[in-house]
């Protein structure tokens, strides 16, 4: 996986590490705000997609795993 990763080009390479590592579909990667991503409590907040309304139209909560922290940190003090 690291080396996709690595060969993807910025942004693909976030959605592509997002959807592996927290499971969220590529519509809610593209919906995704920063104010969703909370690091401090690890978890992201799925509210919407990028076709609209979510699937079952109720909000969910994605776990940052210990595997997927250090990149979403190092995103978001890259990206502000």
């Amino acid at each position: 996986m690291k080396r996709i990763f690595l060969r993807l080009p910025e942004p693909v390479c976030m959605a592509y590490t997002l959807g592996a590592l927290a499971g969220v579909r590529t519509g809610e990667v593209i919906a995704l705000h920063g104010c969703n991503v909370d690091l401090a409590a690890r978890r992201i907040h799925i509210r919407e997609s990028a076709e609209g309304p979510l699937k079952r139209d109720v909000c969910r909560v994605a776990p940052i795993l210990d595997s997927l922290a250090p990149i979403l940190t190092a995103w978001k003090l890259k990206s502000g």
